[in-house]
């Protein structure tokens, strides 16, 4: 009953194991010892204890240098990605900080997409395919530049080249980006079950990027 009422989950797990103690004493314990729900029980206790080694791993402290750890807490941590979490992507994806200086193009329209890029610092401008603006863009929410993640998009999608439908381009004096590579990038997210904190952070860039554009057009 405490177990099913928590809403921690190694607290949760941690009960269990305790629950599945006392039924394996009680089992073995009887006249004619219950081996059969005994088992079963150990079997419980592996299980949980295996998930509790992974919840104490995710909740050991990770250093960050000063620019990851940036990036992970204005893209990543508000959408429920963990540090580990962070980490494993910015491996998976080749995760880089780079600088772009006024003027110069983050990405063209008809070019291939291979990266994605988060604006941690400066100003960036949304060009359409007429080299018209469409709305400037600084950091915080509506900040990648390009497409984060799509859930809609079959896990294949990326197998074949995909090119640019927009421009991106640095207006400020110094544009610093977090730069991730798109197709392992999609896998990563895949592969680790980050799917759902991804469509979050993927909304919130879309409503980000609508916000900015009405307070621009009003």
């Amino acid at each position: 009953l405490l177990a099913i009422n928590q809403k921690d989950m190694l607290q949760l797990r941690s009960l269990s194991v305790t629950a599945s103690c006392c039924g394996i004493a009680y089992n073995l314990l009887q006249p004619t010892p219950l081996w059969a729900p005994a088992a079963w029980g150990a079997f419980f206790i592996s299980c949980h204890l295996y998930y509790i080694t992974q919840l104490l791993r995710d909740r050991v402290g990770i250093t960050l240098d000063p620019d990851h750890e940036a990036a992970y807490e204005m893209a990543f941590m508000p959408h429920g990605f963990t540090p580990r979490q962070f980490l494993k992507v910015l491996e998976a994806c080749d995760g880089r900080i780079e600088e772009q200086s006024c003027g110069s193009y983050i990405c063209r329209q008809g070019e291939t997409k291979k990266w994605v890029h988060y604006l941690m610092e400066g100003e960036a401008m949304l060009i359409d395919n007429a080299e018209d603006k469409v709305v400037n863009i600084l950091p915080g929410n509506g900040s990648w530049l390009g497409e984060f993640f799509d859930p809609a998009e079959p896990e294949d999608y990326w197998e074949t080249p995909r090119s640019h439908h927009v421009s991106f381009k640095c207006i400020a004096k110094r544009c610093r980006l977090l730069t991730l590579e798109i197709r392992p990038l999609h896998n990563a997210i895949l592969e680790s079950g980050l799917a759902e904190a991804a469509t979050r952070a993927e909304i919130s860039d879309l409503w980000g990027k609508l916000r900015g554009s009405h307070h621009e057009h009003r």
